[in-house]
């Protein structure tokens, strides 16, 4: 039995006749990973679940009633996020590149000492760069063609033509 979305006693998981979700996903084990498993296999995920406020945190603490976060192998990204890739992750040993040490080895050779320093620089200047330009993409093709339509509109509008003429000569002269 499933419990119901409002428990008897307020509590989720805790109405009478009510198995918790520890019960019921026991027989199902191999479809559930722990996110909150600190020996997690995954460092990612438990990166992802350590993001999580601590408040959260706490509130499915007491929901599972313990230090279990269960959710299905195939859809970990949909219950706590994806945890967007950054060229500092190798430094940090949240990779999930196989060939991160030889990584490590070669940006060390060729940019010396400080290479995460200079990468992660590099990379934050660029996604700045890719930010503005998609927004004077935006505002070129999209904000800017309708505030001329709108301005061609409005000035004959004040000028006291009727609405039906300025509307039958724009079409006439977008065609």
């Amino acid at each position: 039995m499933a419990c119901s979305a409002v428990p008897d006693d307020g509590r989720p998981g805790k109405a009478s006749g009510c198995t918790t979700l520890r019960d019921s996903i026991a027989g199902r084990t191999k479809e559930y990973v722990n996110l909150a498993d600190a020996q997690l296999k995954n460092p990612v995920l438990y990166d992802a679940w350590n993001i999580i406020p601590a408040e959260t945190r706490a509130h499915a603490y007491m929901v599972f009633d313990s230090n279990l976060f269960p959710a299905r192998k195939d859809q970990p990204n949909n219950t706590v996020g994806y945890r967007e890739a950054s060229v500092g992750d190798p430094r940090s040993e949240l990779s999930r590149v196989p060939a991160q040490k030889a990584f490590m080895d070669s940006a060390t050779f060729v940019l010396g000492k400080n290479t995460f320093k200079y990468l992660v620089t590099a990379e934050r200047s660029w996604k700045a760069g890719v930010a503005f330009a998609k927004s004077t993409i935006f505002i070129k093709s999209v904000v800017v063609p309708l505030a001329k339509v709108g301005s061609n509109f409005l000035q004959p509008m004040h000028q006291g033509m009727p609405d039906r003429n300025i509307a039958k000569d724009m079409t006439a002269k977008l065609a």
